[in-house]
């Protein structure tokens, strides 16, 4: 879930365990 798209992304987890969208690049 830490790179669900399979990059590494700076930002932090929610409560689902994936990163917030604003974190999503």
């Amino acid at each position: 879930a830490a790179a669900d798209n399979g990059t590494v992304k700076l930002g932090y987890f929610t409560e689902w365990g994936t990163y917030d969208r604003n974190f999503n690049v």
